[in-house]
């Protein structure tokens, strides 16, 4: 029996040396292959916090950016309203109103009048 158990003690041994290097690529390609998930999940991870810092404001920066907006509408304010003020200086000049139009009395008889003619008909009366 001494030779049987040395006979499989040999054997499992030179089992275990062949099998050793084959057993050690499977841990290594396991080992490989969690690596790949690892890596794939930190890449997801990486572009969310990439993402975060690039719309991410502080509050100091909100301020700022707030107080930015503020000072743009208030300019926008003031054009509006200077233009409207000039339109309606213009209209008192110029004698037109915004909310009546005027219409000249004798267009009911000789029909509209053709942009051509009304310069003709100012002449004509000089």
């Amino acid at each position: 029996m001494d030779g049987n158990s040395r006979s499989s003690s040999k054997r499992a041994k030179l089992l275990v040396m062949r099998m050793g290097p084959q057993i050690k690529k499977l841990s290594i390609k396991q080992q490989n292959e969690r690596l790949e998930i690892e890596n794939k999940i930190l890449a997801i991870e990486n572009h969310k916090m990439r993402e975060e810092l690039r719309t991410y404001r502080c509050a100091a920066c909100l301020k700022i950016e707030n107080a930015c907006l503020k000072a743009e509408l208030a300019r926008s304010f003031r054009n509006a309203a200077a233009i409207l003020e000039a339109e309606a200086q213009f209209e008192v000049e110029v004698g037109f109103s915004s909310t009546a139009p005027q219409i000249p009395a004798d267009t009911s008889a000789t029909g509209p009048l053709q942009p051509g003619a009304a310069g003709s008909q100012d002449e004509s009366h000089e």
